[in-house]
C-alpha cells in the first residue's frame, strides 16, 4: 500500500503540473498566471483524502512555476497550493461527517459572512483610489508595472474589477444556497460537503495569493486586480473537478481500484 501511495501521489503530482503548464494565462499585476490546474488539486483532495491534495497540489504546483519560470512564486505556491488540496481534501473526504452535518448551517452562514466582508473591505479600498484619483489626488502606481498607458486606463481597470467583485459578492453566496437546497431535495446535486470544500479551499487560495502578492510587490494594493481572475480560476476548476467526480462515482468499484 505504502507503494501504491507513493506512485499515485506521482501520478497526481504530475497531472497537476500538465493541467497547469498547458495553457498558462499571464496575470500581469502580480507577474502570475492563471490556469487549469486547480481542478487536479480538487480532484486529488476529493478522491484521495488532505494528504494526496497537500502534496499533489503544493509540489505539482510548484513545479509548474519552475518550469513556466516563475521562480519568485515556488515557495508561496507550495504553501498556498498545498493548503488548498488539504482543505478541499479535509471537508470532502476526511471530516467527522456527523460533526460537519450538525454543524452544516454554522458553516454556510460563516462562509458567507467572510465572503461577503473579504470581498466588502476590497471593494471600500478600490473606490478610496478611485475617488482620490478622480479628485484630482495623484496616482502612485507605476502604469508600466500594470501595462497601462494613462491614468484614465487605471480608473477603467479599478472600475473593471470592482464591478467583478461586486458580482462575485452575490454570485458566489448565491451558488452555495442553491446547492444548499438542492441537497435538502436530494436532486442530482448530492454532495454538499464537496462543494463546501471546493469554495473553502478556493476562498484561501485567493487569500493567500493576494497576502503573497503584496508581500512579493510591497503594495497590497496591485494585487487586488489578480482577485477576479483567481477567483474565475477556482470556481472553473470546481466546476470541471465536481463533474468529473460525479461522473468517476458512477463507475463502479473505482475508488476501491485506485485506493
Amino acid at each position: 500500500m505504502y507503494t501504491k501511495d507513493i506512485v499515485l501521489k506521482g501520478l497526481l503530482i504530475a497531472l497537476v503540473v500538465v493541467a497547469t503548464i498547458i495553457i498558462p494565462i499571464p496575470v500581469p499585476f502580480t507577474e502570475g498566471y492563471i490556469h487549469a490546474g486547480d481542478s487536479i488539486i480538487f480532484i486529488s483532495g476529493i478522491l484521495f483524502g488532505w494528504r494526496f491534495g497537500l502534496v499533489a497540489g503544493g509540489i505539482g504546483s510548484a513545479m509548474a512555476d519552475m518550469i513556466l519560470g516563475y521562480n519568485h512564486w515556488i515557495l508561496p505556491t507550495l504553501i498556498i497550493k498545498g493548503l488548498m488540496g488539504a482543505i478541499i481534501g479535509f471537508l470532502s473526504n476526511d471530516i467527522n461527517k456527523d460533526e460537519y452535518l450538525k454543524y452544516k448551517n454554522l458553516i454556510i452562514i460563516s462562509i458567507t459572512i467572510v465572503w461577503i466582508s473579504i470581498v466588502s473591505i476590497l471593494r471600500y479600498v478600490l473606490n478610496r483610489v478611485l475617488s482620490n484619483i478622480s479628485n484630482g489626488g495623484e496616482n502612485v502606481f507605476n502604469l508600466n508595472e500594470l501595462e497601462l498607458e494613462n491614468t484614465q486606463e487605471f480608473i477603467q481597470l479599478v472600475q473593471r474589477v470592482n464591478t467583478y467583485l461586486g458580482i462575485s459578492l452575490i454570485i458566489i453566496p448565491f451558488v452555495i444556497l442553491f446547492f444548499y437546497f438542492l441537497k435538502r431535495k436530494n436532486v442530482f446535486f448530492k454532495q454538499f460537503s464537496t462543494i463546501i470544500g471546493i469554495f473553502m479551499s478556493g476562498l484561501w487560495m485567493v487569500v493567500g495569493y493576494y497576502i503573497a502578492g503584496g508581500l512579493l510587490k510591497g503594495n497590497m494594493i496591485i494585487p487586488m486586480f489578480s482577485i477576479p481572475a483567481n477567483i474565475l480560476q477556482f470556481v472553473v476548476g470546481g466546476v470541471i473537478a465536481y463533474f468529473l467526480i460525479i461522473t468517476l462515482d458512477r463507475i463502479e468499484g473505482i475508488k476501491k481500484y485506485l485506493r
